[in-house]
């Protein structure tokens, strides 16, 4: 397909001794076609071998392989180790501390409510996405931005769908809301040529 840049999600530490194994093998295939693996942290809650920035730099610090990087998510963050809760973080913190290491940025903003976390149009949400793209506008890092308009999570992360489809209005009021608030913020940084949004 011409990618550079293919993002997964690690494993849980339950299935860790099976990632470990698989990795080496999946790294080795990915230098042959010039990819780079992202890997993204979780948002369901789960224990995982990126539950927080400073556990996949480690990670990636332990494996060594530099075609192996982050696929960091603020937005998962929030729901899977929410501030204020036991090994909790800020998302937009935790996305600065992780920006040295990642291959990729996903970008999406969430509501935490009592009821759960709602995905909201970029700057809507608890996020801070506008340091987060500052941020990324000072690198060569490309940045994907994610509307699951669809999906929610509960108020213990995990995903819940919803019925009925968003109807195309809808859509196309928060990509353009969020577009307009990526490009603000990108203008307000030292923004890279190489930086693309998808």
């Amino acid at each position: 397909l011409g990618a550079k840049v293919i993002n997964t999600n690690a494993a849980t530490r339950a299935w860790s001794e099976r990632f470990f194994r698989n990795i080496e093998l999946i790294v080795r295939h990915a230098e042959q076609l010039d990819l780079v693996i992202g890997l993204e942290n979780p948002g369901d809650g789960s224990d995982n071998l990126i539950n927080t920035a400073a556990d996949g730099i480690a990670l990636l610090d332990k494996l060594g392989y530099p075609n192996l990087r982050l696929n960091y998510d603020a937005a998962n963050t929030v729901s899977h180790r929410p501030p204020g809760k036991p090994g909790g973080v800020i998302p937009a913190d935790d996305a600065l501390l992780a920006m040295p290491y990642c291959g990729h940025v996903h970008i999406k903003d969430a509501l935490a409510t009592p009821e759960g976390y709602f995905f909201t149009p970029l700057g809507e949400g608890n996020i801070d996405c506008a340091r987060i793209v500052q941020a990324v506008a000072k690198t060569d890092i490309n940045l994907s931005v994610e509307l699951p308009l669809r999906l929610h999570r509960l108020p213990n992360a995990q995903p819940k769908r919803r019925d009925e489809p968003v109807p195309l209005a809808e859509i196309e009021t928060v990509v353009r809301a969020s577009l307009a608030f990526v490009k603000r913020h990108l203008a307000n940084g030292d923004h890279s040529p190489t930086s693309s949004l998808e």
